[in-house]
């Protein structure tokens, strides 16, 4: 049931409706099982975009794209993929976790039962096997060497198929937790480096090679599994046993590598929603109302629902693009333009807001503020007493924005403002959320939360557990500071 609310400010009462019932719809459809936890990509993130949006046009927002109809900044995203590959030893599956990585020159499809053959550091002059069902396990001391000879063996025996290992298993480590990053979505910005960028994985050091190179990096786990314990020689320590290069009694095992390998390289388009209220006297200058729509995702059968992180805080701004939307349906003026944006690809590095502050929509040197509202369902005190939210000012006049914000709460009844967190967690919220990127280019922000509890970032992380009775306190808040801004 919508609610009546009104902001006495300066020189005219603005009148509008905030509904609770809607919100906690909201938040319920955002948090659903349908929607898989809104990662990208995924149809469950396409479907909470399209009902932002169709909520964004319910509400009578203008769209960004007037020819188009529609209200998506697009984001182009790259997305690489490897098939995958899978290692048996006697006929047991070895888990990939941090155990190996594979790459291929060419697109490999084929179950291989290979013999592997321990070499160690041997120079590859000295390799005297042969043929396509043999593998040659190699140790190096970094990778560029290991390829510089792995070519070399292959141009002189024709073999095809290469274990691998580093003599620093942190080494090892890195190349291989490289292609879990590597095959990420590559956002184009990111003010962190997470998502941005290339990544040096196994693949990327393969040489360019007529032969046709098979390769397994793994570390020590996997050819502990390989060779045997009993091997005391070789103590697995791969120092020790690099010294016995050219050893007769070199460990021979057997395993299968069942791999679909490719290297397929496609762009697809994760989506900020951003739909605005045209102003009149300073329609060219604006404020924006912003929180991240995305999530975890569903990892297995676990669903990573972010009701609080951040279905609250996009509820919050389509409640708000309702609210400012049914005032001038009442007869207020706006004298600047007021932007509301669901910004996508928070969780992978601000990405959303990143690629919106390198190609934005509204001129950033003309953006008077940014509110941006990132977990703002959880007081964690029962609906019917007093909750609280945190606002901190990040930019500009910190003491004025601070101080809109005190004249602001100071009209709405049990709600508490913080304005300082501990230590850790004002670093946290000065950087980690989507205001950050603007803050950067010189925009002055405010982030809006109720802060971090137990469930953040776990599946416990539901609707159920929201405080909307809190949540519309605050809305009354971010509204009221709004309106006083508009009328400077």
């Amino acid at each position: 049931m919508p609610i009546l609310f009104s902001a006495n400010i300066k020189a005219q009462e603005i009148v509008t409706n905030i509904s609770i019932d809607r919100l906690i719809n909201d938040v319920f459809i955002l948090a659903s099982d349908s929607l898989e936890g809104r990662q990208f990509p995924s149809e469950g993130k396409r479907m909470a975009a399209r009902y932002i949006a169709g909520e964004f046009e319910k509400a009578g927002l203008q769209p960004i794209n007037d020819e188009e109809g529609n209200y998506y900044q697009r984001i182009p995203v790259v997305k690489h993929d490897h098939g995958s590959t899978r290692i048996y030893l006697e006929g047991e599956h070895v888990p990939r976790s941090n155990n190996y990585t594979f790459a291929s020159t060419q697109p490999l499809s084929d179950s291989l039962k290979l013999t592997v053959i321990f070499k160690g550091r041997i120079e590859p002059e000295d390799i005297t096997v042969s043929g396509n069902d043999t593998m040659i396990h190699l140790v190096e001391k970094d990778i560029e060497t290991a390829m510089e000879k792995i070519e070399q063996i292959a141009e002189s025996t024709g073999i095809e198929h290469f274990a691998l290992s580093l003599l620093s298993n942190r080494r090892n480590s890195n190349l291989i937790n490289a292609e879990s990053r590597a095959l990420q979505p590559r956002y184009p910005e990111s003010p962190f480096g997470f998502g941005a960028g290339e990544v040096n994985w196994l693949h990327s050091y393969l040489p360019e090679s007529k032969n046709n190179l098979n390769v397994l990096l793994a570390g020590e786990t996997l050819f502990k599994k390989l060779y045997g314990a009993g091997k005391g020689w070789m103590n697995f320590n791969l120092r020790r046993y690099a010294r016995n290069t050219g050893a007769l009694d070199n460990p021979i095992s057997e395993l299968t590598v069942s791999s679909s390998f490719r290297i397929e390289k496609s762009v697809e388009y994760d989506e900020n929603v951003i739909g605005f209220i045209e102003g009149s006297d300073l329609k060219d200058e604006y404020i924006i109302i912003c929180g991240h729509y995305d999530h975890l995702g569903k990892r297995g059968e676990n669903i990573y629902y972010g009701a609080d992180d951040n279905a609250s805080g996009t509820a919050g701004v389509m409640e708000l693009a309702r609210m400012f939307a049914d005032a001038k349906k009442n007869g207020a003026d706006f004298n600047r333009s007021i932007v509301f944006i669901a910004f996508g690809a928070e969780e992978t590095g601000l990405n959303g807001s990143s690629y919106y502050v390198s190609n934005p929509v509204f001129p950033l040197e003309q953006t008077l503020l940014v509110i941006n509202m990132d977990m703002i369902g959880r007081s964690d005190v029962s609906a019917d007493r007093r909750g609280h939210v945190y606002t901190r000012p990040i930019g500009g006049d910190k003491r004025e924005i601070r101080q809109h914000f005190r004249t602001a709460g100071g009209q709405i009844d049990n709600l508490r403002l913080l304005y300082s967190q501990s230590p850790l967690n004002n670093l946290m919220w000065r950087f980690g959320s989507d205001h950050y990127p603007f803050v950067r280019r010189d925009v002055p922000a405010v982030v809006v939360t109720t802060g971090t509890h137990p469930d953040y970032h776990l599946p416990a992380d539901t609707p159920e557990k929201i405080n909307y009775r809190n949540m519309v306190n605050i809305l009354k808040t971010v509204f009221a500071v709004i309106v006083e801004l508009d009328e400077m």
